[in-house]
Formats: C-alpha cells, sequence, structure tokens
C-alpha cells in the first residue's frame, strides 16, 4: 500500500517548507550545471547546490527571497526559480 506523502509545492503552499520532508521546487540548472550537460547531470548538479547551501546554513535565503509586494503577486501566479535572490 503507497503511503500518502505530504508534498510541498514551492513558492505556491508558501515560500517556507519547514515542517515538510518532501518538496518540489523549479530549477534553471544552468545556473548550478557548470560541467557536463544532460539530464542526470543537470539534476545532480542542482541537488549538490542545495545540498551545499543547506550545509552552509545558507539555503533558507534563497527559499525566502527578499521580494517587493507586486513581485510577489506575479510569483503567486508564475512561480520562481529555485537559486535566484
Amino acid at each position: 500500500m503507497l503511503k500518502q506523502i505530504m508534498l510541498h509545492c514551492w513558492p505556491f503552499d508558501g515560500w517556507d517548507p519547514v515542517g515538510s520532508t518532501h518538496f518540489l521546487v523549479e530549477w534553471f540548472p544552468a545556473i548550478q550545471n557548470k560541467g557536463r550537460k544532460g539530464d542526470k547531470e543537470d539534476a545532480l548538479a542542482c541537488v549538490k547546490w542545495a545540498k551545499a547551501k543547506d550545509d552552509q546554513g545558507e539555503l533558507s535565503k534563497y527559499l525566502t527571497p527578499r521580494l517587493s509586494d507586486i513581485d510577489k503577486v506575479q510569483v503567486a501566479s508564475e512561480g520562481w526559480v529555485l537559486g535566484i535572490l
């Protein structure tokens, strides 16, 4: 039997996924992947980037970027790319 897994869809479910064990983000792999290109390499580069930022205590600033009120309204309908401040 499959368990229901709570999934936080960032940023639509809120900027701070505290308490969520799984969360979904949008990436722009070219920002993190400076090496070999391909789906597998892009995914690995993004995950390594996020882990490094988390290990350095810096991931939260990327999950909660400083945005103007106008930008927040736009992001509510269009989303945001993790890794952009």
